[in-house]
């Protein structure tokens, strides 16, 4: 760092990891039985790759202390969430999965779009190099920066509220939950939302500082 991509573990990013962890080995070893039920044989292999895939998009989202990876995490679990939702057994399982890529995609586009505006103005995705460069601005005071950090911020805030599936775009949770196979729905509801909120934490108090 700040040039390559950094790992950073600290006490908070590793309980939530742990978190993570516990609550998918869970719901997979207790739903196990359920799954075979829900998901057809020639999907099983598909079915434990995306959730693998899903788990390691929300571990690397906890610990990256790159902004870019945050958003290449976030899509990596979210594109193999959708996948998991689709596999119910359900008849809207396919329409409760299309609607969550549909907003999904679109929380991950204005989250991309407030990291690039971030980058412009700071001409670094490390988040230490970030927030410091980002104090340093305020206290420049210069207009100009100091508008495309709060534009930066609203985009970040936004994307990161429709994956969380704050009100109003919330609409695709219901669905997603009561469709998706049942260790599908445990797993999400205890982890996808709860990494992205530790996310939406870090994004305010770490990037951009909390003042």
């Amino acid at each position: 760092p700040p040039v390559g991509i950094e790992y950073v573990v600290s006490q908070a990013s590793a309980f939530v990891v742990g978190v993570v962890s516990t609550v998918a080995f869970f719901a997979l070893f207790l739903g196990s039985r359920e799954t075979r039920h829900e998901v057809t044989d020639d999907q099983e292999h598909l079915f434990y790759a995306a959730y693998l895939l899903c788990l390691a998009g929300l571990l690397g989202m906890a610990i990256t202390g790159d902004a870019f990876n945050v958003f290449v995490f976030l899509e990596i679990s979210s594109l193999s969430s959708y996948a998991l939702v689709a596999m119910g057994n359900r008849r809207r399982a396919f329409s409760a999965a299309f609607n969550y890529l549909i907003l999904g995609t679109i929380g991950g586009t204005f989250v991309l779009i407030g990291i690039g505006l971030l980058y412009q103005v700071t001409g670094t995705l490390n988040a230490q190099d970030i927030a410091q460069r980002v104090q340093t601005l305020e206290n420049v005071a210069h207009d100009t920066h100091n508008r495309t950090l709060l534009v930066a911020f609203a985009f970040m805030v936004v994307g990161l509220g429709l994956k969380l599936a704050v009100f109003p775009p919330h609409q695709w949770l219901p669905g997603a939950y009561a469709e998706a196979p049942a260790a599908v729905s445990a797993f999400l509801a205890g982890t996808a939302t709860k990494v992205i909120y530790f996310q939406l934490l870090r994004t305010t108090v770490v990037f951009f500082g909390a003042a």
